[in-house]
């Protein structure tokens, strides 16, 4: 409760090792309060506290977790900008698509250069992507080569925005027209179960 909230605080001031467990404990515990407590510290000057208090906040609630995940998807630090990615990944969607976290992600995914970063930045996209996220997201299904993950992006971004997507799709460049049309058949025909095809 909030003890353990008001002490992992605490602990945020102490050394490396204590600062590391208190976070771990957060996560071993699953208490929001706690995550919440420290969500602040999301962009900490130590990379490795930074990642740990990504992780811990995966446990808050959206008010106290999606600010501190949209500023750490900025950060100068391709491992904090990454583990806010999995964190993002790992989260309920945001309350809204159209709120800071999804703008954020779709900036990030517009910009992002490293490549173990652009892999959980699109499985994000496919859990808080916006329509924002429409563009940048058709920027990676337009390459020779793409992750697996800009599919399932896609597909989710379909489902949620078709009209959109549809619009889209008409004008995107050949091999995203294609990656598009796909995502856009996966929403409009449900799948046939099994037993039903024999």
């Amino acid at each position: 409760g909030s003890d353990r909230a008001r002490l992992a605080e605490e602990m945020l001031s102490q050394d490396g090792t204590i600062r590391l467990a208190a976070l771990e404990e957060i996560v071993s515990l699953g208490d929001p309060a706690a995550a919440e407590a420290v969500a602040y510290a999301a962009c900490h000057e130590d990379t490795e506290t930074a990642r740990a208090v990504l992780y811990a906040i995966r446990f808050a609630r959206p008010a106290a977790a999606e600010p501190a995940l949209a500023l750490s998807l900025c950060d100068a630090r391709p491992d904090v900008r990454r583990a806010a990615a999995e964190a993002i990944w790992h989260r309920p969607p945001p309350e809204s698509f159209e709120g800071s976290l999804s703008l954020c992600l779709a900036e990030a995914l517009s910009t992002e250069r490293e490549p173990e970063t652009i892999r959980p930045l699109l499985c994000a996209v496919a859990v808080a992507g916006g329509p924002s996220a429409i563009e940048p997201l058709t920027a990676h299904l337009a390459r020779e080569r793409t992750d697996p993950e800009a599919d399932e992006a896609a597909a989710a971004l379909a489902t949620r925005f078709p009209d959109l997507v549809r619009a889209t799709w008409a004008t995107a460049p050949a091999r995203a027209e294609r990656r598009w049309a796909r995502a856009l058949l996966k929403t409009a025909s449900p799948s046939v179960p099994e037993a039903s095809r024999e």
